[in-house]
């Protein structure tokens, strides 16, 4: 199986894994969601997004350990409705696209530790067309709203 993503909480020494390469290639390998593991890997919970296919990044909640967000790429060739950011606020129990759904590729994530709820988003646009989906988007409300700050044109070097 191949992995996108690795997230530890060193507090509660638990670990997140994202199946499915990261990268968007024609020879990347899909994977069948996320997994978790409270024992230090001794034994993994498997946490649903199985059609997430390809996770881009995984990003902890930096006091409370049941909030995760999940970029996730989805199919990479064809369309489907498991892409875009989740979050779950259960452990992984539950999962809720916040909003940037089936028409964006989430690769990365970046988390202000200071809060929490302003968060960062690389997004390609579905299935790499031109279309104004494409670069990068922020909440300041933990994935409630998104406002899209910088956008990327398909020729953009």
């Amino acid at each position: 199986m191949t992995i996108g993503d690795i997230a530890v909480d060193w507090k509660t020494r638990t670990i997140w894994i994202g199946t499915g390469e990261n990268n968007s290639s024609r020879s990347s390998y899909s994977g069948v969601g996320m997994y978790k593991s409270t024992n230090n890997g001794k034994s993994w919970e498997y946490l649903g997004l199985p059609e997430s296919h390809h996770v881009g990044r995984i990003a902890l909640h930096p006091t409370d350990p049941n909030i995760a967000w999940v970029a996730v790429l989805g199919h990479l060739y064809s369309p489907n409705k498991e892409r875009g950011m989740y979050k779950t606020t259960d452990g992984g129990k539950t999962w809720a696209n916040t909003g940037l759904e089936e028409t964006h590729h989430i690769g990365r994530i970046i988390i202000n530790p200071s809060n929490p709820n302003i968060i960062w988003v690389a997004a390609l646009g579905h299935l790499y067309t031109p279309n104004k989906e494409r670069g990068v988007f922020m909440t300041i409300d933990g994935g409630k709203t998104w406002k899209q700050t910088l956008f990327v044109h398909e020729n953009a070097g």
